[in-house]
């Protein structure tokens, strides 16, 4: 017979035992915490008839079901906001729910820009006019793009003495315009385009001295009719 105690709130607590297992143990520490260790697997802690572990065990299982509803209602699509007018270096004029830019995007010797401000542009899919990134010396990457998929005229990437990789580009199909590169010495690989599939105008890829010329041309010439990569001067 499985062994039982009554916590009486006002006379403190009185257990008893009557098999031959182990008693429970009720205790305290010094901050006041109650500890009780019950013997065996199936006992159970009675407060005023009520099955406290019963009835933890329950409420558990109903936050863990609220909890997980909560989640699903958290991953709805962010509602679609479109901003009209151009953005220059000053970020905060765009909202971050921002999925569609109508205007140029300019950011031209931004002083301080780097990687982290650009995280604005998460939810943005579309710039319909020129997308400029230039002379920005202390941005190492523009992973903040990773959304965009269609740019409306330009891309020109220039001067950016610290960047690596284009990578945040991998999801940009189109362009419908010209694409220039140029003038970024550490950049090592154009690997993050690789998913463009037209540019309408033409390709200027030039003076970045760390890229593969010939597998730079191998990739970019089927995207257009005029495609000039050269790590020596501007024009082919």
């Amino acid at each position: 017979m499985a062994g039982w105690c009554m916590l009486l709130l006002t006379l403190g607590v009185v257990c008893a035992s009557v098999s031959a297992s182990p008693p429970p143990i009720i205790a305290t520490d010094d901050e006041g915490n109650l500890y009780i260790n019950t013997s065996g697997s199936q006992a159970r802690v009675l407060l005023d008839g009520r099955d406290i572990l019963q009835e933890i065990a329950s409420l558990k299982e109903k936050l863990e079901m609220l909890v997980g509803t909560t989640a699903l209602t958290m991953t709805t699509t962010i509602p679609q906001y479109v901003y009209t007018g151009n953005v220059g270096c000053d970020l905060s004029v765009l909202p971050r729910n921002t999925t569609s830019i109508d205007g140029d995007v300019s950011l031209y010797s931004c002083s301080g820009l780097v990687t982290a401000n650009l995280s604005v542009f998460e939810n943005v899919a579309t710039i319909t006019g020129n997308l400029l990134i230039r002379d920005n010396e202390d941005l190492a990457s523009i992973s903040g793009l990773a959304n965009l998929r269609h740019i409306g005229t330009h891309l020109q990437i220039q001067t950016h003495p610290e960047l690596e990789s284009l990578t945040g580009l991998e999801g940009l199909t189109v362009i419908n315009g010209n694409l220039k590169i140029q003038y970024n010495s550490e950049l090592e690989n154009l690997d993050a385009l690789s998913g463009l599939t037209a540019v309408t105008g033409s390709i200027l890829i030039c003076r970045n001295e760390d890229l593969d010329v010939n597998a730079i041309t191998t990739q970019f010439s089927p995207l257009s009719s005029s495609t000039c990569v050269n790590n020596q001067q501007c024009y082919c």
